[in-house]
């Protein structure tokens, strides 16, 4: 089969990938035949099927280098992904994995020095010598505290280092606003006759249903948006599988995953579209409670986003 496929005219990835497998089987002269030739240039022409993108074919094609310990080849186009992984863009798991295996596979062929050695200064007294005998190295700035502060990293070994500072959190529950950038997102909620309601105060009981529209205001079809509610502590959610519905999901739907206090719903939305998420509730447990933000974004595409800010709301007991 793979002979067969060797004598048709093929992509330049699938070419690399091929010549890749060869040399894994040990058929070293086939492998060379096929990778000698061949460009390091992925070119154009993707199947939209399987998340493409030019970086998930640079990093294809460099392990299949490394496999082949062409490292002359190879080098230039990892700084070509270095410089991607580095960069603001956006990339899709697919892409960013892939490129992580073959920056791997090229590092442990090339046997350019075990481990990571740098001195870091995080508020402390005095900068720490820090080595490790792994290629990344995760270290938590706990010193730091929620004021901030200054982070001074110096390397002394002769091999390049790659530095990244990662800040995540959530705000606190009010902190939130509004946002809508290249995405609107609404929400109405309605009593159990269709009727507007005010959520903020409910009776023990009370049926809700929150009806999210999402619209694409822009040019460009946005595709994989995922849209987030989670469910105050005091309010269950309807699954409508467990009243026989079994996977169907609503319609304008790719998937919709439904767990004890949130759901995701993922879909598409062509350039000027609105498409609208329904999902019910019953106000079950008296107390007050904290209605987090309802948020939307395409899952590979950060800079697009839309949020609707969180609430208090109460559930008084029934008499």
């Amino acid at each position: 089969a793979m002979t067969r496929l060797r004598e048709s005219q093929l992509p330049t990835t699938a070419r690399w990938t091929l010549a890749a497998a060869y040399q894994l089987a040990g058929v070293r002269d086939a492998a060379a035949a096929l990778s000698n030739g061949a460009p390091v240039d992925p070119g154009a022409g993707f199947n939209e099927g399987t998340y493409p993108s030019v970086l998930r074919d640079q990093a294809m094609i460099l392990l299949s280098a490394a496999i082949q310990s062409d490292y002359a080849r190879g080098k230039p186009l990892a700084e070509k992904i270095s410089k991607a992984l580095v960069s603001k863009d956006w990339f899709d798991t697919h892409s960013l994995a892939y490129s992580l295996v073959a920056m791997s596979r090229l590092h442990e062929g090339e046997k350019a020095g075990k481990g990571v050695r740098y001195e870091l200064f995080d508020g402390r007294a005095a900068a720490r010598a820090i080595s490790s005998d792994k290629s990344v190295d995760v270290l938590p700035l706990d010193r730091l505290g929620r004021e901030g502060g200054r982070i001074r990293v110096r390397n002394p070994g002769d091999h390049r280092l790659y530095v990244t500072l990662a800040v995540k959190g959530v705000p606190a529950a009010g902190d939130e606003d509004d946002a809508a950038q290249g995405l609107q997102l609404d929400v109405v909620y309605l009593n159990g006759k269709g009727e507007l309601l005010d959520v903020a105060k409910l009776a023990q009981g009370d049926e809700i249903t929150a009806k999210v529209t999402l619209t694409n205001p822009g040019a460009a079809r946005l595709e994989n948006v995922a849209l987030t509610q989670l469910a105050p502590s005091g309010w269950e959610i309807h699954n409508a599988r467990w009243n026989g519905a079994g996977d169907r999901v609503q319609e304008g739907l790719d998937y919709q995953d439904v767990r004890d206090d949130r759901l995701y719903s993922y879909l598409a939305l062509e350039p000027g579209q609105a498409k609208t998420v329904t999902a019910r509730f019953t106000a079950a447990y008296p107390g007050r409670f904290y209605l987090p933000a309802i948020t939307a974004e395409p899952m590979y595409d950060g800079t697009i986003h839309a949020r609707v800010k969180g609430r208090w709301v109460a559930v008084e007991r029934a008499l």
